[in-house]
Protein backbone atom coordinates (compact mmCIF):
# COMPACT_ATOMS: atom_id res chain seq x y z
CA UNK A 1 0.00 0.00 0.00
CA UNK A 2 1.35 3.61 -0.81
CA UNK A 3 1.76 6.66 0.88
CA UNK A 4 -0.83 8.31 -0.28
CA UNK A 5 -4.08 5.25 0.07
CA UNK A 6 -3.07 5.45 3.71
CA UNK A 7 -3.11 9.08 4.17
CA UNK A 8 -6.34 8.76 2.22
CA UNK A 9 -7.22 5.74 4.24
CA UNK A 10 -6.40 7.41 7.65
CA UNK A 11 -8.72 10.46 6.13
CA UNK A 12 -11.21 8.41 5.91
CA UNK A 13 -11.58 6.61 9.00
CA UNK A 14 -11.24 10.22 10.74
CA UNK A 15 -14.46 11.27 8.70
CA UNK A 16 -16.06 7.76 9.84
CA UNK A 17 -15.34 8.71 13.31
CA UNK A 18 -16.49 12.19 13.02
CA UNK A 19 -19.99 10.84 11.81
CA UNK A 20 -20.42 8.95 14.72
CA UNK A 21 -19.54 11.71 17.09
CA UNK A 22 -21.86 14.17 14.99
CA UNK A 23 -24.55 10.94 15.17
CA UNK A 24 -24.17 10.68 19.56
CA UNK A 25 -24.43 14.63 19.68
CA UNK A 26 -20.85 14.94 21.16
CA UNK A 27 -18.86 16.62 18.59
CA UNK A 28 -15.34 18.12 19.85
CA UNK A 29 -15.21 20.71 17.41
CA UNK A 30 -15.37 23.77 18.78
CA UNK A 31 -17.71 25.78 16.50
CA UNK A 32 -20.62 22.45 16.53
CA UNK A 33 -20.18 22.71 20.62
CA UNK A 34 -21.64 26.16 20.10
CA UNK A 35 -24.64 24.89 18.23
CA UNK A 36 -25.48 22.30 20.73
CA UNK A 37 -24.97 24.82 23.40
CA UNK A 38 -27.06 27.42 21.79
CA UNK A 39 -30.12 24.41 21.48
CA UNK A 40 -30.04 23.34 18.13
CA UNK A 41 -29.84 20.54 16.18
CA UNK A 42 -26.80 19.51 14.22
CA UNK A 43 -27.33 18.32 10.88
CA UNK A 44 -25.39 15.63 9.41
CA UNK A 45 -24.04 16.83 5.96
CA UNK A 46 -19.99 16.76 4.34
CA UNK A 47 -19.06 20.17 6.44
CA UNK A 48 -20.13 19.59 9.67
CA UNK A 49 -18.24 16.29 9.33
CA UNK A 50 -15.06 18.04 7.61
CA UNK A 51 -15.17 20.48 10.94
CA UNK A 52 -15.44 17.73 13.13
CA UNK A 53 -12.48 15.63 11.91
CA UNK A 54 -10.15 19.04 11.50
CA UNK A 55 -9.95 18.30 7.81
CA UNK A 56 -10.45 21.52 4.97
CA UNK A 57 -13.77 22.36 2.97
CA UNK A 58 -14.44 19.91 0.50
CA UNK A 59 -11.95 16.93 1.91
CA UNK A 60 -15.25 14.65 1.43
CA UNK A 61 -15.37 14.84 -2.31
CA UNK A 62 -12.82 12.08 -2.73
CA UNK A 63 -14.01 9.80 -0.20
CA UNK A 64 -17.54 8.42 -1.78
CA UNK A 65 -18.04 5.60 1.33
CA UNK A 66 -18.42 8.65 3.97
CA UNK A 67 -20.41 10.26 1.16
CA UNK A 68 -22.42 7.47 1.07
CA UNK A 69 -22.86 6.93 5.00
CA UNK A 70 -23.80 10.07 4.90
CA UNK A 71 -26.63 9.82 2.79
CA UNK A 72 -27.50 6.53 4.26
CA UNK A 73 -27.92 8.42 7.50
CA UNK A 74 -29.89 10.82 6.35
CA UNK A 75 -32.33 8.57 4.30
CA UNK A 76 -32.74 6.89 8.49
CA UNK A 77 -33.47 10.07 9.67
CA UNK A 78 -35.92 11.03 7.06
CA UNK A 79 -37.94 7.40 7.22
CA UNK A 80 -38.02 7.36 10.55
CA UNK A 81 -39.75 10.57 10.53
CA UNK A 82 -42.17 9.58 7.44
CA UNK A 83 -42.63 6.67 9.94
CA UNK A 84 -43.46 9.06 12.81
CA UNK A 85 -45.49 11.07 11.07
CA UNK A 86 -47.85 8.37 9.25
CA UNK A 87 -48.15 7.07 13.15
CA UNK A 88 -49.44 10.27 13.99
CA UNK A 89 -52.22 10.70 11.11
CA UNK A 90 -52.88 6.88 12.17
CA UNK A 91 -53.22 8.07 15.98
CA UNK A 92 -55.22 10.90 14.77
CA UNK A 93 -57.88 9.05 12.61
CA UNK A 94 -57.78 6.75 15.79
CA UNK A 95 -58.81 9.19 18.46
CA UNK A 96 -61.56 10.68 15.89
CA UNK A 97 -63.05 7.37 15.52
CA UNK A 98 -62.63 6.93 19.57
CA UNK A 99 -64.33 10.20 19.69
CA UNK A 100 -67.52 9.43 17.55
CA UNK A 101 -68.08 6.19 19.58
CA UNK A 102 -67.62 7.81 22.28
CA UNK A 103 -70.00 10.03 21.14
CA UNK A 104 -72.46 7.57 20.37
CA UNK A 105 -72.77 6.28 23.66
CA UNK A 106 -73.17 9.32 25.52
CA UNK A 107 -75.79 9.72 23.21
CA UNK A 108 -77.24 5.59 24.08
CA UNK A 109 -76.97 6.02 27.35
CA UNK A 110 -79.03 9.37 26.91
CA UNK A 111 -81.67 7.85 25.50
CA UNK A 112 -81.67 4.82 27.58
CA UNK A 113 -82.04 7.30 30.95
CA UNK A 114 -84.75 9.06 29.05
CA UNK A 115 -86.29 6.12 28.55
CA UNK A 116 -86.01 4.89 32.53
CA UNK A 117 -87.93 8.40 33.75
CA UNK A 118 -90.75 7.52 31.41
CA UNK A 119 -90.80 4.36 32.35
CA UNK A 120 -90.96 5.45 35.62
CA UNK A 121 -93.60 8.04 35.10
CA UNK A 122 -95.44 5.04 33.27
CA UNK A 123 -95.23 3.07 36.62
CA UNK A 124 -96.34 5.58 38.88
CA UNK A 125 -99.48 5.98 36.94
CA UNK A 126 -100.33 2.10 36.67
CA UNK A 127 -99.78 1.81 40.33
CA UNK A 128 -102.11 4.71 41.34
CA UNK A 129 -104.50 3.18 38.43
CA UNK A 130 -103.97 -0.50 40.86
CA UNK A 131 -104.65 1.25 43.77
CA UNK A 132 -107.78 2.92 42.78
CA UNK A 133 -109.36 -0.22 41.44
CA UNK A 134 -108.14 -2.19 44.94
CA UNK A 135 -110.51 0.51 46.57
CA UNK A 136 -113.15 0.69 44.14
CA UNK A 137 -113.09 -3.65 44.13
CA UNK A 138 -112.93 -3.85 48.03
CA UNK A 139 -116.03 -1.05 48.53
CA UNK A 140 -118.05 -3.16 45.95
CA UNK A 141 -117.52 -6.68 48.84
CA UNK A 142 -120.69 -5.71 51.66
CA UNK A 143 -119.06 -5.23 55.09
CA UNK A 144 -120.23 -9.27 56.23
CA UNK A 145 -118.48 -10.66 53.67
CA UNK A 146 -115.31 -9.01 54.19
CA UNK A 147 -115.05 -10.35 57.36
CA UNK A 148 -116.06 -13.57 56.33
CA UNK A 149 -113.32 -13.07 53.78
CA UNK A 150 -110.82 -11.80 56.33
CA UNK A 151 -111.92 -14.65 59.20
CA UNK A 152 -111.24 -17.07 56.46
CA UNK A 153 -107.97 -16.23 55.17
CA UNK A 154 -106.68 -16.12 58.79
CA UNK A 155 -107.73 -19.33 59.61
CA UNK A 156 -106.34 -20.92 56.64
CA UNK A 157 -102.73 -20.16 57.34
CA UNK A 158 -101.31 -21.01 60.35
CA UNK A 159 -97.98 -19.71 59.61
CA UNK A 160 -99.60 -16.71 59.02
CA UNK A 161 -97.50 -13.03 60.21
CA UNK A 162 -100.80 -12.06 60.55
CA UNK A 163 -102.12 -11.65 64.16
CA UNK A 164 -106.29 -10.68 64.77
CA UNK A 165 -107.17 -8.55 67.10
CA UNK A 166 -108.45 -9.43 70.46
CA UNK A 167 -112.08 -7.79 71.16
Amino acid sequence: MSLREIKKQKTADQLMEAIKRIVDNQPTCKDLKNKIAAGKQLKLNPTNVEKEAGLSYNSTKSHKPVLDEIDRINSLKVNEAGNNARKIANQKIQRAKKSKEINSLKDEIKSKNDEIEMLKRVNLNLHSHCRELTTALYQKIPQEEREALFDKLLGDSNDSNIIPFKD
